[in-house]
């Protein structure tokens, strides 16, 4: 597990996704075998069942002891028994939880990979097009629009109701774009600007809001 960002308003922590049962039972220790079960009654493919597994595992670490998964009616997910929020996500290697006291709180991991440009209709709006963007290499505009699509749904759920929420007209994106220091922020139906902090690391973007 590592530690991504830390303040006294949120923490942000990215872990692989575990694959072998060895590296459970350092965590579940004699529950192992139970937790296994649960995972394999729950999902058929052995990557839904670890993706599940490590969150647990590191929820486990997060909190020094066995944690207790419930979501409300928008299905956001929440710990029992605890007050502080957690905010869930995963790409095709790692997990990425949020936790934190403030009320809104949302987190996004995903890859940089070339498919993110076929879904650059459903992502980017015209007012959110950086003014150089058709000069940047392929790498730069899928690493862009990766930022996007993460912020986007780091702040949809962030929200506390998300019906009939559009994505791509409801959630606007800001940004100054200096490559090597991005700064966004992201407008909900005109609601007042909240910054997102987006952080690269082993080509995945990891995006949060806390506000």
């Amino acid at each position: 597990m590592k530690t991504l960002h830390c303040n006294n308003n949120c923490k942000l922590y990215v872990s692989p996704i575990v694959s072998t049962l060895n590296e459970f039972s350092h965590f579940f220790g004699s529950n192992t075998e139970t937790i296994v079960n649960q995972a394999q009654r729950k999902f058929s493919s052995q990557h839904r069942q670890n993706e599940w597994l490590t969150v647990r595992a590191l929820l486990y670490k997060i909190f020094n002891k066995p944690v207790s998964i419930a979501y409300n009616k928008a299905g956001k997910p929440y710990i029992e028994n605890e007050i502080i929020n957690i905010s869930i996500s995963h790409s095709k290697n790692y997990v990425a939880i949020l936790t934190s006291d403030m009320p809104c709180i949302g987190v996004d991991i995903e890859t940089i990979s070339p498919r993110i440009l076929r879904l650059q209709r459903r992502i980017m709006q015209e007012s959110e097009i950086p003014r150089e963007y058709d000069k940047f290499s392929l790498l730069e505009k899928q690493t862009f629009l990766t930022y996007l699509w993460t912020i986007k749904e780091a702040a949809y759920k962030s929200l506390n109701y998300q019906d009939n929420i559009n994505i791509l007209t409801d959630i606007i994106i800001s940004s100054t774009y200096p490559k090597e220091n991005p700064n966004f922020c992201f407008t909900f139906q005109n609601h007042t600007p909240q910054p997102a902090t987006c952080i690269e690391y082993d080509n995945n973007i990891c995006t949060f809001v806390c506000y």
